[in-house]
């Protein structure tokens, strides 16, 4: 699979053979999972930002596995992915696994895959025709939308957007000003 949705689980298969080819029968088998923050960046919205810079994540699941190889070298275990992921936006899980040969040798390979924590993610940008100068004198501000599946399709039914207001971040810059007094330029 390319994707996986949280709630579901990934399926890891392995097949371990010799330098010289023979299957590696009776090898211990570690499977671990991890989780990790990953963006969610669909090719045709560059301009858009997706997430949620504020939210707080939880730290990096891990999930394991033990197995054992069978008289062909191969281990196959499942490793569900929890429900109800936090993510500020998609997730990257890493499935390591190492196969431990008898008399010591351990050898492991890993691959990664999307995990999609949420069923559609939300786009912003500032609307291509705001002239931010103007919107700034205004107190205006024009954006645009997209409400996007984890394949990066544009969603039929996108819904209504809502928003709230939660701040307003001011900065100053102190310069010389007439005289020998100090001025402050405050920027929104």
């Amino acid at each position: 699979r390319e994707r996986y949705d949280a709630g579901t689980a990934v399926t890891a298969a392995l097949n371990a053979q010799y330098y010289y080819g023979a299957a590696v029968a009776g090898g211990q088998v570690r499977f671990r999972l991890s989780l990790e923050p990953a963006p969610f960046a669909p090719a045709g919205f560059d301009d858009f930002e997706f997430g949620d810079a504020d939210r707080e994540v939880e730290g990096t699941a891990h999930i394991t596995a033990e197995a054992n190889t069978d008289a062909t070298g191969s281990a196959a275990t499942s490793l569900p992915l929890p429900e109800g992921l936090q993510a500020r936006a998609a997730l990257r899980a890493t499935v390591t696994a190492s196969v431990t040969v008898p008399g010591g040798e351990t050898v492991t390979a890993s691959a990664t895959a999307p995990v999609d924590p949420v069923p559609f993610y939300l786009g912003i940008r500032l609307a291509e025709d705001a002239d931010a100068t103007t919107a700034a004198r205004n107190d205006l501000r024009w954006f645009e939308w997209v409400s996007l599946t984890p394949d990066g399709a544009l969603r039929a039914d996108p819904g209504r957007l809502t928003w709230e207001l939660l701040s307003v971040e001011w900065d100053y810059v102190m310069r010389r000003g007439d005289g020998r007094s100090y001025v402050r330029d405050w920027q929104r």
